[in-house]
């Protein structure tokens, strides 16, 4: 793409569309949430669908987008996520003034989930990225006490991952897409906490997640 027809997507999108940089695949998702001088690491619209027995889903609801932006890619030095509704931010949570940890677990029928998770006077926030096996789309978790209360659901059908390219040699390399196991640990710490997934199992979907009040003490 030319960079007039960039601009002119840009003009009628809103969207910002970020120019490759080098470790970037040529094909970089929608920045909603993310500025233009940052790299959109994940971008979808969240909330509530239902699957069908052909692994298909319709009957999508949401309005809220969550993404997360670096400050550049590759070697990050920061991470924001940031969740709400396009132009009204719900939550703005940054690597700079918070602290993020990272865990991977494995879960019968050969599914893994990555877990980025962070706390905030609401409660634990978890963004899981399933991977394998019959799983799901990536969720964003809302717990407190330990226990699951609500998540909302990535439902764009496109590809909600930066496309990245990893180096198998000196000379080659291969595109593939962003995981949460990509962020550095100066960033996310590597931890080793699970989440329960039979309590994640009654964590109720919404389609347009809002914040409940701080826990007072």
């Amino acid at each position: 793409m030319s960079p007039f027809s960039r601009a002119c997507l840009v003009a009628i999108t809103g969207l910002y569309l970020l120019v490759p940089a080098p470790g970037l695949a040529s094909d970089p998702v929608p920045a909603m949430h993310c500025r233009k001088d940052e790299v959109t690491l994940f971008s979808s619209r969240m909330g509530t669908s239902v699957w069908n027995d052909m692994r298909t889903r319709k009957t999508l609801k949401g309005e809220k987008y969550l993404a997360l932006c670096a400050d550049r890619f590759p070697s990050p030095k920061r991470i924001d996520m940031r969740f709400g509704k396009a132009g009204a931010l719900d939550l703005d949570y940054s690597s700079l003034t918070g602290k993020y940890r990272l865990s991977t677990q494995l879960l019968d029928g050969g599914v893994t989930w990555n877990i980025l998770s962070f706390e905030t006077a609401t409660g634990v926030w978890s963004i899981v990225e399933p991977q394998g096996g019959d799983a799901r789309d990536v969720f964003l978790l809302l717990s407190r006490n330990g226990v699951p209360l609500l998540r909302t659901e990535a439902i764009e059908e496109r590809d909600h991952w930066l496309r990245i390219k990893k180096k198998v040699s000196k000379k080659k390399s291969y595109e593939v897409a962003f995981s949460l196991t990509d962020i550095p640990p100066a960033i996310a710490p590597r931890a080793k906490e699970a989440l329960d997934p039979a309590l994640i199992e009654r964590a109720k979907y919404v389609a347009n997640l809002t914040l409940p009040k701080p826990v007072r003490d």
